[in-house]
Parts: C-alpha cells; sequence; structure tokens
C-alpha cells in the first residue's frame, strides 16, 4: 500500500512458495484523482495491514530465521514454524541488527 495504490493478493512473498504452487491471483487499487478525502477501501486497509503488523502473531524476520532455520533444523515445527523451511531460502538474507549475511 501507498499513498494512492492498494494491492490485495493470496501470494505468500516467501521463495518456496513460487517453486511449485504457483503464483497466486492479485487485485490493484490506484486512485488516479486529486482528492483531498481518502478513499474507505484505503483506510480499511491501511488499519487492517498495522493490525496485523503489530499482532502478537507477528515475528521479526531474525526471531524466525533463528528459530525455524537455525535451531528448528530436523525437528517437528512449532507454532512459530508453519512448516520446515529450507535454509538455503535465505542465504543472502543481510541481518539489519548485525550488517552481515547469514552465509
Amino acid at each position: 500500500m501507498t499513498d494512492d495504490t492498494l494491492i490485495i493478493g493470496t501470494s505468500n512473498w516467501s521463495g518456496d512458495y513460487f517453486e511449485d504452487l504457483g503464483t497466486g491471483v492479485a487485485i490493484v487499487l490506484k486512485q488516479t484523482e486529486k482528492r483531498r478525502k481518502i478513499p474507505q477501501i484505503f483506510k480499511q486497509m491501511k488499519n487492517l495491514f498495522e493490525r496485523d503488523w503489530n499482532s502478537n502473531y507477528a515475528h521479526l524476520l531474525n526471531f524466525y530465521i533463528k528459530n525455524c532455520l537455525e535451531e528448528n533444523e530436523g525437528k517437528e515445527s512449532n507454532e512459530i514454524c508453519e512448516i520446515e523451511k529450507d535454509p538455503n531460502l535465505l542465504t543472502n538474507f543481510v541481518d539489519i541488527n548485525k550488517t552481515t549475511s547469514t552465509q
């Protein structure tokens, strides 16, 4: 979501999603008129995004990498990790706290 564009889609933005499950469907809404009033759907989607982003179910990426990729390797999934992930999916990930690669 930006100031004038909203994308609602079914795709999960993770590397393994594109390997064998397809790419999903999306709708793009763009505000082309210069108005002072923000369309109601933009307000609703912003509120939903902020609710989910700040929920108890959201975790920092570094937390996910540590608990689901590094320490959970070969174990059954826990409540945070929905399925076992291949650590190679994030080989080029840069840790924003350390500014080093996870390689």
